[in-house]
């Protein structure tokens, strides 16, 4: 199992644990999602209460107010278990900020705004530090790599369990529940397969 660094550490942990904080940021991915909708939602209400003090829209304003705040919080429950070398957001984030300095560095540098020894000692911090982001990025690619193989071969397990259960002449209501689980947990395993394609492995 690949090891993460976080902080100049090496984050050591048990196989399982590397797939939950994946799952975790998965919940976090989608949970960021329905935030953003929510907050549309409410932006567009706002603009028509301002047109118009309708009752009806002011009700629906307050009642989506209290979901967005309800939504946040849990946003910031799942984050909160999610390891800093782990929390693919912030380290796009990082190696986004850390790109910009080091570009603006270098014009400064070159219309004169600063000294040489100056740029050199502080082009060596930018780059030490998104060379330790990427180095975290890459080692979180191969992980999510390592989950995509487990997740499909309990896709192929499910795939099973799903053919053989519709090759049965009569389906209760128990057989009817149990195939409605098995659809769901197959959506759920494909969307964290696109979620780690998309927001990890395929970040440049």
């Amino acid at each position: 199992m690949t090891e993460i660094t976080n902080s100049g550490k090496s984050d050591i942990l048990p196989e399982e644990k590397y797939w939950e904080q994946l799952n975790l940021l998965f919940e976090a991915y989608k949970i960021k999602g329905q935030q953003e909708k929510l907050k549309k939602k409410l932006n567009k209400l706002q603009k028509e209460i301002k047109k118009n003090l309708e009752k009806q829209n002011i009700q629906k304003f307050k009642a989506l107010e209290v979901v967005v705040k309800t939504t946040i919080q849990k946003k910031g429950c799942i984050f909160s278990q999610i390891l800093e070398s782990f929390n693919i957001f912030k380290i796009k984030e990082k190696i986004k900020n850390l790109r910009e300095y080091i570009s603006e560095l270098n014009r400064a540098f070159k219309n004169k705004r600063i000294n040489v020894n100056a740029y050199r000692i502080t082009l060596d911090h930018y780059n030490t530090q998104l060379n330790f982001q990427q180095k975290n990025l890459e080692k979180l690619k191969l992980i999510a790599k390592e989950y995509i193989l487990l997740l499909k071969n309990e896709e192929l397990e499910l795939d099973a369990v799903y053919s053989f259960n519709n090759l049965r002449k009569s389906k209760t209501k128990l057989l009817s529940k149990k195939s409605k689980n098995n659809s769901n947990c197959r959506k759920e395993i494909k969307q964290k397969i696109i979620f780690l394609k998309t927001v990890i492995i395929n970040h440049l």
